[in-house]
C-alpha cells in the first residue's frame, strides 16, 4: 500500500494544481501507468529481500522518492550551471545513491521497519487525501456547472436576410501586436503583413491590449461582448459562456450558419465544446488523423508534466519523438486552411477560428516544417512560429476573398487574444525572453475587414470587447453601447 500510495501522490499533486483544465481522463491514464510501473518496482525489490512484504514496501518506497525527484534535481543543477551535467553520467549517480540509501535498511530490525511503514502511510495518505479533497470539489462544480449568463435580446427580432455577409472571426492564439515585433524582435518584415492587409482594405489596429493574457478569459470577453473577473475560479464560467456565447446566439436568431474550428481542447482539455452547426475541434474524428506513428504508448501534456520530475526524463526524446499531439496540431491548422471557405456551408455563416498558433509548442519553423522537439518550451523559436503563422494567415485571408462573392463581401476579424506570455515552461529545453517588455504581453494583433464602413470611428488603441458590438451595430443597427 505504502508504495502505491507514494506513486499516485505526484500525479494527484499536478492534476490539482491544473483540475480547471484538465479531465478525468488525462488523471486516470497516468494513475493506471503509476500503479503499474509501482507493481514492477515491488515485485522486482522484493526478489532481493526475500519477498517480506514490509521491508520491501520501505525500500520501494525510498527507490520511489528518488525516482520522482530525479528530474527535479537535474533541472536545478543545470539552472545553476556550477558543473556540465549530462542524462548519463546524472542517472547512474542518482541510482548508486538510490542504493547506498537503501542498503542500511535491508538491515533494520523488522520492528523498527513496521514502525517507519506506518509512519510514512500516515504522512503519505495524509497526502493523498489532501490532494483527493482538492480535486474533488472542483470535478463536482465541472459536473454541476450550469450556464450563468441570460443572453438578453436587446436587439429584438429581426427579419431573416440572406444576403447578410458571412462573417469571419479568427484567432491566433499569442501572437504579439506588430509594434512588440519591431521593437523587441526588430523583425521589420512583419511590415509586409501590415501592407498585406490594408491592401486588401483592411482596418488595421496597432495598439490595441487585451484586458489579460489569459485565453479563456479574453475569447468569454469578446465572444460575449462584455468584461469578466479574472482567475482560474472563473475557468467554468469561461467554458460555459464561451461554449453559448453572445455572438452566434445572436448570429443564429438572424439566420446564421455557425461553424466552427476550435484548437482550444489542445491547451485546455476540459473547456467544453462549442455550439455550432459545425463543430471542428482539435483532436475530434472530423479531423484528418496524423500519419505519424502510434505504435507505442506516449504521454499526453500532462503526463509528460509528471513523467518529467521523474528518471523517465532521462529518455524524455525517446517518448516526447514523434508524439501524435503533435502530428494533430498540424494537421488541424491544414484542415482549417482548406475548408475555412467551404462553400458547401450555406451562407449567411459565421465562422469562428482558433488556432494555437503561434502559441507553444513552437514546432514549426518560418516555413512550417517540424522543428527538434527541444525547441517546443524555447522561446527563442517562438519568432519562427510567428513567421509561419503570418503565411497561415494571409493564406486564409485570400482563400476567403478569393471564394467570396464581390457583391456580396465577407466581414473578417483577425486578432490575438493576447501577445508572447514568455512563460517558463517545465521541460528542459526551456528558455525565456529577456528583458521582455510586459505591456506588449498584452499587445494584440487586431485587424478589421468591413467594406464599407467609415474606418475613420475606429480607434488604434481599439479595445478588442467591442469588437462585435461595432460589427452588429454596422450590420444590423443593433445600437449596442460599446464598452470603455
Amino acid at each position: 500500500m505504502l508504495p502505491m500510495l507514494l506513486a499516485i501522490v505526484p500525479t494527484l499533486y499536478h492534476y490539482s494544481n491544473n483540475v480547471e483544465k484538465l479531465i478525468l481522463s488525462n488523471l486516470l491514464r497516468m494513475l493506471v501507468f503509476n500503479v503499474l510501473l509501482v507493481i514492477i518496482f515491488y515485485f522486482f525489490i522484493a526478489t532481493f529481500n526475500n519477498f517480506q512484504a514490509v521491508r520491501t514496501a520501505n525500500v520501494t518506497s525510498v527507490f520511489l522518492v528518488f525516482f520522482n525527484i530525479y528530474g527535479l534535481g537535474y533541472r536545478y543543477l543545470i539552472s545553476v550551471d556550477v558543473i556540465r551535467i549530462k542524462h548519463y553520467t546524472f542517472l547512474p549517480l542518482i541510482l548508486m545513491l538510490a542504493i547506498y540509501t537503501i542498503l542500511p535498511i535491508t538491515k533494520l530490525k523488522n520492528s523498527v521497519l513496521v514502525n517507519v511503514w506506518k509512519n510514512l502511510v500516515l504522512i503519505v495518505g495524509v497526502l493523498v487525501i489532501y490532494n483527493i479533497i482538492n480535486i474533488v470539489p472542483a470535478e463536482i462544480k465541472r459536473w454541476n456547472s450550469e450556464k450563468t449568463i441570460n443572453f438578453l435580446d436587446t436587439q429584438g427580432e429581426l427579419s431573416i436576410d440572406k444576403d447578410s455577409p458571412d462573417i469571419y472571426y479568427i484567432i491566433f492564439d499569442e501572437f504579439a501586436g506588430f509594434q512588440a515585433m519591431r521593437e523587441y524582435w526588430h523583425y521589420k518584415e512583419v511590415d509586409g503583413f501590415v501592407s498585406f492587409l490594408k491592401d486588401r482594405g483592411f482596418f488595421v489596429a496597432e495598439e490595441s491590449h487585451g484586458s489579460s493574457t489569459d485565453t479563456l478569459h479574453q475569447m468569454a470577453t469578446r465572444l460575449n461582448y462584455q468584461e469578466y473577473p479574472l482567475g482560474r475560479e472563473y475557468f467554468q464560467t469561461y467554458f460555459n459562456d464561451i461554449a453559448d456565447n453572445r455572438v452566434m446566439h445572436y448570429l443564429k436568431s438572424q439566420g446564421y450558419t455557425t461553424v466552427v474550428f476550435d484548437e482550444t481542447k489542445m491547451g485546455y482539455p476540459s473547456s467544453k465544446s462549442i455550439r455550432a452547426d459545425y463543430l471542428y475541434e482539435y483532436g475530434s474524428a472530423s479531423i484528418p488523423q496524423s500519419s505519424m506513428k502510434d505504435d507505442r504508448f506516449y504521454f499526453d501534456e500532462f503526463g509528460e508534466l509528471v513523467m518529467e520530475n521523474t528518471m523517465f526524463y532521462a529518455f524524455s526524446e525517446k517518448y516526447k519523438k514523434n508524439n501524435p499531439l503533435v502530428g494533430q496540431h498540424s494537421n488541424m491548422i491544414y484542415f482549417t486552411v482548406d475548408n475555412i471557405a467551404a462553400k458547401e456551408i450555406s451562407s449567411p455563416k459565421f465562422v469562428y477560428v482558433h488556432l494555437l498558433l503561434p502559441h507553444a509548442p513552437f514546432m514549426f519553423n518560418r516555413n512550417g516544417d517540424i522543428t527538434d522537439n527541444d525547441h517546443f518550451t524555447n522561446w527563442n523559436y517562438y519568432i519562427d512560429n510567428y513567421i509561419f503563422s503570418i503565411k497561415i494567415a494571409e493564406e486564409m485571408i485570400n482563400k476567403i476573398l478569393s471564394e467570396a462573392s464581390s457583391e456580396n463581401p465577407p466581414v473578417i476579424i483577425i486578432q490575438s487574444d493576447h501577445s508572447a506570455q514568455n512563460h517558463l515552461a517545465h521541460q528542459e529545453h526551456r528558455e525565456i525572453l529577456q528583458n521582455y517588455p510586459e505591456e506588449f504581453k498584452t499587445l494584440i494583433m487586431y485587424a478589421l475587414y468591413m467594406p464599407g464602413y467609415d474606418y475613420t470611428n475606429l480607434r488604434q488603441d481599439i479595445n478588442p470587447t467591442n469588437t462585435f458590438q461595432v460589427v452588429f451595430n454596422y450590420l444590423f443597427d443593433t445600437n449596442l453601447i460599446p464598452s470603455k
